[in-house]
Order: C-alpha cells, then sequence, then structure tokens
C-alpha cells in the first residue's frame, strides 16, 4: 500500500511509527500555535477558569469571572495551567498547549490501533488521515476540553481492543483501560464513561461476546476509574454545595442529553452534514469504503471494531438533544481506520484514463486555476491586490475575511515563503489532477495526502490566526483597560435573561484579566435602576438606552476590535443622576 519512497516505513517498529507520526502532529499543532487571540465563547470559558486558577490559587472548583461555576471538569485546566507556571503567565500559547498535546497523542495512538489490527500502512495511513482532517486540525490549535475527553476515549478503546484480541484482560493494559476512563471522565464529566463503554457492548454484542464484559471487569481498575474522578467530585461538592450538582451533573449531562441548550434542538440528522464537512476528504473515501464494506459483509475483526466505534458515538449524539459539531471528535480516529482499510484499497492503481478531450480540458482548468492563483498572490505581494481594494467589498461583501483577505495577509506579510507555500500548494494539486485524469488515482491520491500535509502545516497555521484576529474584541479590552481603572467598578448589563453560556463576553474577560460581575440590575430592561459605573452590553441594548440623560457612551468595539466580530459590544457610563 506504501508508495516505493515510503516503502521504507515497513522496517519501522508500530512504536517507532507512532512517535514519529507524535513529534509530527505535535510540531504541526503547536506551531505558531499561540498567536492569534482567544476569540470563541467555549475557547474563551476554558481560558478563564485557567486564569482563575492560577490567580486565586484554587485548584478544585475555581469560578469564572469570579462568580460562575465552571462547565467541565478541570484536567484540561490543570495541564493548561502546570504549562503556564513553567512559561510564566496563562497566555494563548499556555491555554492552548494541553489540546495540541492530546490532538498529536490521539494520532499517535490512531497508528498503534491501525497497526496492530490491520498492519503498518493502514496505522500509518490513518493517522496522517486523521491528522489532515479539518475538525482534528482546527481543533489542535482550540482550548476547548473535546480534544481531551477524545484523547482518553480513544486510549480506553485501544487497550480494550489489545486485551480482547490478545486475550489478556490483566497486567498493564488493564490500568490503562481503567485510567483512560478516569481521565475521559475528569476531562468532560460522566461522558468520558458513557462513550467508551457503550462501543464496547456494542461491539460484544455483534461479535456475541457479551460474556467478556466479565473478564473485563477488574475491581482494582474500576476503584480506580470511579475513585478518582469522585475524589474531585466530592471536592468541588463541598466547595459549591448543589449548585455545582446542578450545573455539572445536571445541566450540562442530563439536561443538556434529554432537552438540549435551551435553543431550538436539531433533528436527529443533525450529525450527517457537519460529519461530511469536517472530516472532507476522507468522509467522502469513507462513504467508499462502508459501500464496499457492506457488498462483502464479513464478520471479521478489522473492520468491525472501527466501524462499530464510529457507528455508535454517531447514534448516541443523534439521539441526544444537545448537539454540536464537535461532539463527533473521538469519532473521527474510527473513521480514518475504517477508511484507511477499508477506502484507500478500493482506489484503483491503474484504472483507465479519461477520454482525452476530458482529460487535456480537466488539466487545462487545472493549470488554469494554479496560474490565476499564483498570479494574484504575485500582484498581492506588489501591492496592486489589497484587502483594502473597493471591488472585494462589492463582490464579497464581509465575507472577504473570512476567506480572500487571509490569503493576500499571508503572502503579504510573508511574501518569499507565502509564495514558496502557495507554489507547493498548487503544483502539487495539478500534478495529483494530471495523475487522477491519466488513471493513476492512488498514486493521484497520496500526492492529495501531502498537498493537504503541507497545507495543514505551512498555510493553516498563519490563516486561522488571521481569522482569530479579525473577530477578537482584544483591541476593545485593551480601551476599555485604558478608560477603566482597576479600582472603579465595571460590570455586565443586559436586559434580557442571561446565561453565561453563550455570550460574547469571555474573550474580553479573559484579556481584562479581572471580574467583570453581572450588574445586579441586569435582566431588568429599567437601566436607570442601575448604579453609577460602567458597563459592558451588547450594542442592540444600548440603542434602546440611548435616549437616557444619565447613560452616556464611552467606547463602541466597532472603533477597537477586529474587522469581522460575531457581535458588537460597547462600553457605557451609568452617570450619577
Amino acid at each position: 500500500m506504501f508508495p516505493s519512497c515510503l516503502a521504507f516505513l515497513n522496517r519501522f517498529s508500530p512504536l517507532a511509527l507512532a512517535l514519529f507520526l507524535f513529534v509530527l502532529a505535535f510540531f504541526m499543532f503547536s506551531w505558531r500555535m499561540g498567536e492569534g487571540p482567544i476569540y470563541r465563547t467555549m475557547e474563551g470559558r476554558e481560558a478563564l477558569v485557567m486564569q482563575e486558577i492560577a490567580n486565586s490559587g484554587n485548584w478544585i472548583l475555581p469560578l469564572r469571572n469570579g462568580e460562575t461555576i465552571p462547565s467541565k471538569p478541570p484536567l484540561l485546566h490543570w495541564t493548561g495551567v502546570a504549562v503556564a507556571y513553567v512559561t510564566g503567565s496563562v497566555s494563548e500559547w499556555s491555554v492552548r498547549f494541553p489540546c495540541a498535546l492530546f490532538s498529536a497523542l490521539t494520532v499517535a495512538l490512531t497508528c498503534l490501533l491501525g497497526c496492530r489490527i490491520s498492519g503498518r500502512e493502514v496505522g500509518v495511513l490513518a493517522a496522517l488521515m486523521l491528522l489532515t482532517t479539518p475538525m482534528v486540525v482546527e481543533m489542535g490549535r482550540e482550548a476547548w476540553v473535546d480534544s481531551a475527553l477524545s484523547f482518553f476515549v480513544v486510549a480506553a478503546l485501544a487497550s480494550f481492543s489489545s486485551m480482547y484480541e490478545n486475550e489478556e484482560w490483566r497486567g498493564g493494559r488493564s490500568w490503562v483501560f481503567y485510567l483512560a476512563l478516569a481521565g475521559a471522565t475528569l476531562s468532560k464529566g460522566p461522558i468520558g464513561y458513557i462513550l467508551p463503554l457503550l462501543v464496547i457492548v456494542v461491539y460484544l454484542a455483534v461479535q456475541h461476546q457479551l460474556s467478556r464484559l466479565r473478564d473485563l471487569f477488574f475491581l482494582p481498575g474500576v476503584l480506580v476509574a470511579i475513585g478518582l474522578p469522585l475524589t474531585w467530585y466530592l471536592l468541588a461538592l463541598q466547595q459549591q454545595g448543589w449548585a455545582f450538582i446542578h450545573k455539572q451533573v445536571l445541566q450540562e449531562n442530563l439536561v443538556r442529553f434529554a432537552a438540549g441548550s435551551g435553543k431550538r434542538i436539531p433533528s436527529t440528522a443533525f450529525f450527517f452534514g457537519p460529519f461530511v464537512m469536517s472530516g472532507l476528504p476522507w468522509s467522502v473515501l469513507f462513504g467508499v469504503a462502508l459501500w464496499q464494506f457492506a457488498r462483502h459483509a464479513p464478520v471479521r475483526e478489522k473492520g468491525v471494531f472501527p466501524l462499530l466505534w464510529w457507528f455508535s458515538m454517531l447514534m448516541f449524539f443523534s439521539v441526544s438533544a444537545g448537539k454540536r459539531d464537535v461532539y463527533l471528535l473521538p469519532s473521527y480516529p474510527a473513521m480514518a481506520l475504517f477508511t484507511a482499510e477499508w477506502g484507500w484499497a478500493q482506489v484503483s492503481e491503474h484504472a483507465r484514463p479519461f477520454p482525452r478531450v476530458l482529460r487535456m480540458s480537466t488539466r487545462i482548468v487545472a493549470l488554469g486555476v494554479a496560474a490565476m492563483i499564483l498570479l494574484c498572490s504575485i500582484l498581492a505581494v506588489l501591492g496592486y491586490v489589497t484587502i483594502e481594494n473597493v471591488w472585494l467589498d462589492h463582490l464579497l461583501g464581509q465575507e472577504k475575511w473570512s476567506g480572500v483577505a487571509l490569503y493576500l495577509r499571508f503572502v503579504t506579510e510573508h511574501p518569499l515563503y507565502g509564495m514558496a507555500a502557495l507554489g507547493v500548494l498548487c503544483a502539487g494539486s495539478v500534478w495529483a489532477v494530471f495523475r487522477g485524469t491519466a488513471g493513476l488515482w492512488r498514486s493521484a491520491l497520496w500526492n492529495f495526502l501531502g498537498v493537504l500535509l503541507v497545507s495543514s502545516f505551512a498555510v493553516y497555521p498563519f490563516t486561522r490566526a488571521y481569522t482569530k484576529e479579525y473577530k477578537s474584541f482584544t483591541g476593545f479590552a485593551a480601551a476599555i483597560t485604558q478608560v477603566v481603572s482597576r479600582n472603579e467598578p465595571l460590570r455586565f448589563y443586559t436586559p434580557e435573561p442571561y446565561s453565561s453560556e453563550f455570550d460574547e463576553f469571555s474573550q474580553v474577560y479573559f484579556y481584562l484579566n479581572r471580574h467583570v460581575p453581572l450588574a445586579s440590575c441586569a435582566e431588568h430592561p429599567d437601566f436607570v435602576r442601575c448604579e453609577p459605573g460602567y458597563y459592558i452590553l451588547r450594542f442592540r441594548h444600548w440603542q434602546k438606552l440611548q435616549p437616557l440623560p444619565t447613560a452616556a457612551l464611552v467606547l463602541d468595539s466597532a472603533d477597537s476590535a477586529g474587522p469581522n466580530p460575531e457581535t458588537r459590544l460597547v462600553l457605557v457610563r451609568r452617570l450619577s443622576p
């Protein structure tokens, strides 16, 4: 399955291959990881918890922004703060480091599991597919707890698979399994038990081997898997009482599963689109693998385990009322393993070439697109095409900030490097088209995999950082710091019912590095009832307050935030009557 240039990889042990892929993945995820500010609500929430641990010294249950119980257990936060102590401060880099580490470990584990169940070629290929899956690439550079959950779930399932196939249910593998369950639960709560155990039960049921659950049961391991998370839960309960149970156990698990997050409940088919789009191009090849598997329908270990892993998780989250794209992150290693074995093999090494006219026209189109990209890049380097061009506004509007503007800035700020990177990508893509139209589809796919690796490593770290800058409120937070001293009261006001889970303020609070409590007059339309002082609020709420003589606009995020923020905030001063 390896092309001749990679045949030497067969000489290395699976452990050596996994170690190499871990280093490659970690370097890819961590390079320029600290570039680009925190701008997403979820990442801002985790960053605030880490900041609170560092500032208060409370490692058990630090209150986000000084008043909100965190939504998730603290393993990710502990790791980030430990890194912050080494680097000297809680920064974007230290906040994101744990996810880069856990994501790289997931890639390495996927390689090990693939090598064991299907051989070195499948293991390496599955790891490379995972490394170039859009959702994995994104989450490897973002501070979300799902990366930690995904690693521990994969560790638990990999250790179970090894125990099952080797008929060795005790020893190191068993301890890894139960420690992984504990780690998954300390990452995201009880779902850390549910996901791997659900996959195991479904798999054993299909194999008519449910009796193996007795072999899997290991009392010391069970005590560790339950005892470690339970210790933290009891300590957190001691600090915040039943408010903690209501938030982390009931609201974040039972209520979210049964009733969602309070917004419109998506349909059962919600995950089909996100899975395909966030898994491209391998999700398409996964469909080919499913078709091939259905035709042969073999009952053998290699194909069944990854497929049931993916299917179990997809069905569980589809039934759940609460749905987010990122929930599928632990299923992508299964997709990669199944696709590497069953999909890749269906790609012909030598097939009939395209008809001459179609072959030539396809190649001309590919060359034309590549030439246009390189020409625009050269014009951008020379200053003839810029982000400020009026015709770009007419053509794309605000959409330019999430597409064209990223690459124009990339080649403008790094002309030699940017042109070289885009040149390699264009040449690789054109060559893949040439190979594919000649009927050499396997070669074309390997070539395309190389293009994705180069793009994920050489270009994405830049464009992702630009996206964050364009959407961030760091300039707005800096302006607030200049206006409001730390001794002056600063509060958040909204006239609507408020939930800290769905606001846009976590990133602002992180860069202010101070508590901004919810105003006592909040959730009431009468701003006159508020005490004199400074208030952060949404622009649409300020528009309703403008007629008030006691409310004065001090700062508008439109003047200092990025050019493409998801909302608009203002700083208002409530004057004394």
